[in-house]
């Protein structure tokens, strides 16, 4: 099991825990699968650039192992891990937690690359691509 696993795994883990506890309902995952939710949870909890770079080659890794007809299509596996670390940037990361994994990993905010937008900025980015305009 890669570093990247096993940082999914681990989180997997605790939201079965928190559910349990709770009473909420258990969420059935398809097995080696993930929700956004673990994935965002695991990023955020890497804070130093060694561990960043082993979660991303080990992401790369397990995105490899994924069936054809669960790929995006037409973005190559370095791209759909590079924009979905890099959508994390946008769940309220910090600033220096950003350019940490822009660096080790050239991830990038979809729509923001590797800035971090203010909410007004946030806000007419969304209008403006709601419009259809780039």
């Amino acid at each position: 099991m890669n570093f990247f696993e096993q940082r999914i795994s681990a989180e997997i883990e605790k939201d079965i825990k928190y559910r349990k506890k709770n009473k909420f309902d258990q969420v059935k995952r398809p097995e080696g699968m993930h929700t956004i939710g673990d994935f965002i949870s695991a990023v955020f909890k890497i804070n130093n650039k060694a561990d960043a770079a082993l979660f991303y080659r080990g992401y790369l890794e397990w995105l490899s192992k994924l069936p054809k007809k669960e790929k995006s299509g037409k973005l190559t596996d370095e791209q759909v891990a590079k924009s979905n670390i890099g959508w994390c940037f946008g769940e309220g990361m910090d600033s220096k937690m950003i350019k940490m994994w822009n660096k080790v990993t050239g991830a990038a905010h979809p729509i923001f690359g590797a800035m971090t937008p203010t909410p007004e900025e946030a806000f007419k980015a969304g209008m403006k691509l709601a419009r259809g305009k780039k």
